[in-house]
């Protein structure tokens, strides 16, 4: 889950922890694909996640392709 509250910067990026950077994460984010990721991407790079209106909440899955 991914919260923005109010005043804050409508766009997060957010680093994993915990992932395998030798496997494949498929990524959705409310039901919708938003593609397909490596854990050494989610780690080093980041994950962006952009809530625009001010308190507001979403759904971001992580499945591990094997």
């Amino acid at each position: 889950m991914a919260y923005r509250l109010g005043q804050s910067d409508s766009q997060q990026t957010f680093h994993l922890r915990g992932v395998d950077p030798e496997l494949s994460y498929k990524v959705s984010e409310a039901g919708q694909p938003r593609g397909v990721f490596t854990g050494r991407q989610l780690a080093s790079q980041g994950f962006p996640v952009r809530l625009e209106p001010e308190w507001r909440s979403g759904v971001i899955e992580f499945e591990a392709q094997r």
